[in-house]
């Protein structure tokens, strides 16, 4: 939940800080290429301050924040051909079931890929001016245990909160330099550890267990969920411009949208403002580690029917596959589907919320091999026995290039002076899925109108692929999207300046009769 809050105690006064906090840091490691950094590598630090919590909260709190970064880790793929150094390059290849799941059909919302990419990148990782010089420039996350805001209980509904964060400092009423998160009982007594999630799956006889988000549901995805909040109000920052739990209307309730049940139903009616919301990254990161762990995409729970109330919602799904409280005796983590990441707002600032006439996308926005996915989530009542069928992205046939680019004609943009260039992170943001998967390679690439002396393609950041036409291209151009491909790959591997991170230059295609040159540009599409 992200707040602004006010710490006072019955007597209207703030309360005393401990003189000296329980302090941990975590490590996280960045693969860098600044100019200042010659080894192409990192460690950096960031540090969280401890109050008013004991020995066993603070240890469970220290782990879920190592356990958040591994559900982060697990949202990215990694190309060890695009790679510097022995490190795999990371990218998110938005043409997956997961990301279409939480973020919307992968061509609907392109310009949104590059903020979801930078939002992991720096859960994940770290940036210059946060870790190294946290003391020196007091960037702290600090965490409580103590409830300071009296926000851990819903006062009107007495649901329970799992932790909330709050933004502002209590006596000033104004930003605070560094964030203050605080856990709540509900984090230690009814959420279990993201390890002993794990188990559950694991020694899950039915193997349906899998199968279901919430059986992963635990005191990592909370974690990770307050750290979305850290925006750009604070020193540090790892969701520019903010994510929030956006409001929608389902049902006609207004209802926050947490878990995946109602995220998958966001990003079906709006996949930019799913691309801004917390839970839409949570479970999308959930979701991927648990397809890289138990080695099966957990369907479940389907997408919320935007018809029904959210408490029709929530009693289709104890129906649905893997559910943890499918059974009377289930005991698997039962308590933790109660508890919700905050309460959003309640001093009267408002969250995103979503028109509530707002419809679902057309079913043509989505791809033919997704469509089961969309009339599952319709159905007027899900059973048990109604179960998706297997599902997979298609993989098309490799078409071999009808003609090999020439290395020698590569033409290498200058990275110190000239036009701007793209960020290399960028451009294996852009190429890396179309290099692994070839996901491009069967389509026929454009053909040029009249007049036409530049066609853009494949944007991510700062990064774009351009068929740049030298001459018109008639009958005889047989060139496929493979072929396009193939010479960008070319540019990018023999123009990366790994020093300055930058990347951009160009080379004839060498396709008869389709005069051209392919180029990877600077965009002004780039997303800051």
């Amino acid at each position: 939940m992200l707040r602004v809050s006010i710490l006072l105690s019955a007597l209207g006064l703030t309360a005393a800080l401990p003189s000296v906090p329980t302090e941990f840091t975590i490590n996280w490691k960045r693969q860098d290429t600044t100019p200042f950094n010659t080894t192409g590598s990192f460690n950096a630090t960031t540090t969280f301050h401890i109050y008013y919590c004991n020995a066993t909260q603070t240890s469970m709190i220290q782990q879920a924040h190592t356990d958040a970064l591994a559900l982060v880790k697990a949202a990215f793929s990694g190309d060890s051909e695009l790679s510097v150094g022995d490190n795999p390059h990371q990218f998110i290849d938005f043409t997956t079931k997961a990301a279409i799941d939480y973020f919307g059909p992968s061509d609907y919302e392109p310009n949104s890929h590059a903020r979801i990419f930078d939002t992991f990148y720096r859960a994940s990782q770290t940036y210059p001016g946060w870790g190294l010089s946290d003391w020196w420039n007091s960037r702290y996350i600090e965490i409580y245990c103590n409830d300071f805001a009296d926000d851990c209980t819903n006062k009107k509904t007495g649901a329970l909160y799992a932790a909330y964060i709050s933004q502002t400092d209590p006596n000033t009423k104004t930003p605070r330099t560094w964030p203050w998160i605080n856990y709540c009982p509900g984090f230690f007594d009814l959420l279990p550890s993201h390890g002993n999630a794990v188990a559950a799956i694991q020694s899950d006889t039915t193997d349906r267990k899998k199968l279901n988000t919430k059986n992963m549901r635990s005191q990592a995805t909370t974690a990770l969920h307050e750290w979305l909040h850290i925006n750009n109000n604070y020193s540090a920052m790892i969701c520019d411009g903010g994510c929030d739990d956006t409001t929608q209307y389902i049902g006609g309730v207004a209802t926050n949208t947490y878990k995946s049940g109602a995220t998958k139903l966001l990003a079906r009616r709006d996949p930019e403002l799913a691309a801004k919301t917390n839970d839409n990254f949570a479970y999308f990161a959930t979701a991927r580690f648990m397809l890289k762990t138990f080695g099966t995409y957990p369907d479940y729970p389907l997408a919320w029917d935007i018809n029904k109330t959210p408490a029709q919602n929530r009693a289709d799904e104890k129906l649905q596959p893997g559910d943890p409280d499918s059974t009377p005796s289930s005991t698997s983590n039962d308590n933790s589907t109660i508890l919700d990441d905050g309460e959003s707002y309640p001093d009267n600032s408002t969250a995103p919320t979503l028109p509530s006439d707002a419809p679902l996308l057309d079913s043509s926005a989505y791809p033919d091999w997704y469509q089961p996915v969309l009339s599952a989530s319709a159905s007027a009542t899900a059973t048990a026995t109604e179960s998706l069928p297997p599902l997979s992205t298609p993989t098309p046939p490799v078409i071999p290039p009808a003609a090999q680019p020439d290395l020698s004609e590569v033409v290498c943009a200058n990275t110190t002076s000239g036009p701007l260039l793209p960020l290399y992170d960028d451009c294996v943001q852009a190429f890396a899925p179309t290099f692994v998967v070839n996901g491009n390679w069967t389509s026929q690439p454009p053909v040029p109108a009249a007049g036409t002396s530049q066609y853009d393609d494949s944007v991510a950041g700062t990064c774009e692929l351009a068929i740049q036409y030298t001459g018109d291209w008639g009958t005889g151009c047989n060139a496929t999207r493979g072929d396009v491909w193939a010479h960008a790959r070319v540019v990018f591997e023999a123009c990366s300046d790994y020093a300055q991170g930058l990347v951009g230059g160009y080379v004839p295609f060498s396709v008869p009769g389709c005069p051209a040159n392919i180029s990877i540009v600077h965009t002004v599409e780039a997303i800051s």
